[in-house]
């Protein structure tokens, strides 16, 4: 598992080098700034997000659905919800910045530590969850500031339908190139779910990701 946590940094910080700007669109700022400096000192062993086991969180089952049919369920009942995502994909929990993070991908460990050697990231596909304890409205209005303070252009937020649940997506230009993140959320907590890889899922809608999201579910 601790290459599972090289995984989670390693993407966070290849994404922060080959597109810093539309990092802090995707992330909605609040992690941008941070990758950056962490990208500096990345080789320190210290720095390296440590893999850490979520509360309470059952081992994946197989669902039986039409469309996701030989895909699996996570289901995380210390943050409340749970996610199917591929049968053959693999499940990485981290924690970045303080920040708790569930990432998908249908790389293994294997070759995650293959493309770490190569650089190349061509067929990876990451999606991540990011628990952030703050609520929505806060959380909304810390993003708005953060956009204006570093030159965002046409920052928006659409509230927007995720599965059965009520959502927003959050949406901001520079240099005429947009991005975009979605947010899930409850009383205390902001879910923002990001695409890392492949890079055109970062400008448009993909349809492997909506069929996840489409699966999202919070539990009592």
């Amino acid at each position: 598992m601790f290459v599972a946590g090289i995984f989670l940094w390693y993407v966070l910080c290849y994404y922060v080098i080959m597109k810093t700007i539309l990092m802090a669109i995707l992330a909605v700022l609040s992690v941008a700034l941070a990758g950056v400096l962490g990208y500096q000192k990345l080789t320190q062993p210290e720095l390296v997000p440590t893999v850490v086991s979520q509360p309470a969180v059952n081992q994946p089952v197989a669902t039986t659905s039409d469309e996701t049919a030989g895909w699996k369920t996570y289901r995380n009942e210390g943050y409340g919800f749970e996610v199917e995502y591929p049968g053959n994909w693999h499940v990485y929990p981290s924690i970045f910045q303080e920040i708790d993070i569930i990432g998908f991908s249908n790389l293994s460990e294997e070759e995650v530590k293959a493309k770490q050697e190569s650089g190349d990231f061509t067929n990876a596909r990451s999606l991540t969850i990011k628990i952030i304890n703050k609520q929505i409205d806060s959380w909304l209005q810390e993003q708005q500031r953060l956009s204006d303070a570093l030159g965002i252009e046409n920052f928006s937020k659409e509230k927007i339908t995720i599965g059965e649940n009520e959502g927003y997506k959050i949406s901001g230009a520079v240099e005429g190139k947009r991005g975009f993140s979605k947010a899930l959320f409850t009383k205390e907590k902001v879910y923002l779910v990001e695409t890392l890889f492949p890079k055109k899922c970062i400008f448009e809608e993909c349809e492997i990701f909506n069929q996840m999201l489409s699966t999202f579910k919070f539990i009592k």
